[in-house]
């Protein structure tokens, strides 16, 4: 199902008959997505690492900034999720973000900038501030925000509207049914269109027991396995995960944080990004995941449609 009006819709895969196809048969529907990923996207990923390696550099498509290391919600595929989660709360100090920001700026930025990874962005009560800054910051940088919906008020909505390239909502729930903080949003951009702009805004219905990836056994719902997965994946080559303590970790997936390299209080983004250790992993990964101690076990896949979108823009910069 896709709704849309203007630059909002409201989506879900397969329409209602998909998304109870997901909540009453899980094994195999995340079978079939996990295997549809890698059938799409298998030959653009070997390709776009080849090219990485043999060009001696990796394009850094997207930075990650998780400002506050908690989440509110429930689902039961996040490790993060408020009952899994065990690790005191953390929010990123202005000074460690700013140098992110900043570090970024000075190579002219231009890929994509999350506001969030396995965190509810909007319980960072800077957050409207911190993305103004990085709208100013970083002129043609793509800014986006994931978010489950549940704090966005009318006040926070005004905040940011027209602000962000991609406002998603993840519309967890038990059955096909919008919740309040979906409903608010949508009520809010129909009635303030012309402040959105170019704004993308997507409603996408969430099955919030969902099995997807064992996120490397990670997952609460979907724990690792003695099957080594030996398919290519393209995280490491595509994105920076910067925790609130303002460390760079290998991965969204890896929230044990067992593989660090290094503060950006200390080293700059990009530096890290490029880092000797993270190239070696790269290295590695290239010849299959199975050659990665952390990896080999995990079967996610790098961002479905929109991975394979990126890697072929980002792969005409390897030319």
């Amino acid at each position: 199902m896709n709704k849309r009006t203007g630059n909002l819709k409201i989506v879900s895969f397969g329409g209602r008959l998909g998304f109870f196809a997901v909540k009453r048969l899980p094994r195999l529907t995340s079978g079939l997505y996990l295997g549809y990923i890698r059938l799409i996207s298998a030959r653009g990923k070997k390709q776009y690492i080849e090219k990485c390696l043999a060009a001696g550099e990796t394009p850094l498509m997207c930075v990650e900034v998780e400002t506050i290391n908690k989440c509110n919600g429930v689902c039961s595929f996040c490790p993060n999720n408020r009952y899994a989660d065990q690790s005191p709360a953390q929010v990123m100090t202005e000074d460690v973000f700013r140098k992110i920001v900043t570090d970024l700026a000075a190579r002219d930025y231009n890929g994509i900038f999350f506001f969030n990874g396995n965190n509810e962005p909007f319980l960072d009560k800077s957050i409207c501030d911190r993305i103004d800054y990085v709208r100013q910051m970083l002129p043609r940088a793509r800014l986006e925000v994931f978010t489950n919906g549940s704090l966005l008020t009318d006040a926070i909505l005004d905040r940011i509207a027209g602000k962000l390239d991609l406002l998603l909502i993840n519309n967890y729930c038990e059955d096909y049914t919008l919740n309040e903080g979906s409903k608010r949003a949508i009520a809010h951009y129909r009635a303030n269109r012309e402040r959105y702009g170019d704004t993308e805004v997507i409603v996408e219905y969430r099955y919030v027991r969902q099995l997807l990836t064992n996120r490397g056994g990670e997952a609460p719902n979907k724990k690792n396995s003695s099957r080594v997965h030996r398919s290519l994946c393209l995280v490491p080559f595509e994105e920076s995960y910067i925790f609130a303590d303002g460390v760079m970790g290998l991965c969204c997936n890896e929230t044990r944080r067992l593989v660090e390299f290094g503060s950006v209080t200390e080293n700059d983004v990009f530096d890290l990004f490029e880092s000797p250790r993270l190239q070696e992993i790269r290295r590695q990964l290239a010849q299959g995941r199975d050659r990665c101690e952390f990896c080999k076990y995990c079967d996610f896949e790098s961002r479905g449609q929109r991975g394979v979108v990126w890697v072929k823009k980002y792969a005409d910069k390897l030319k």
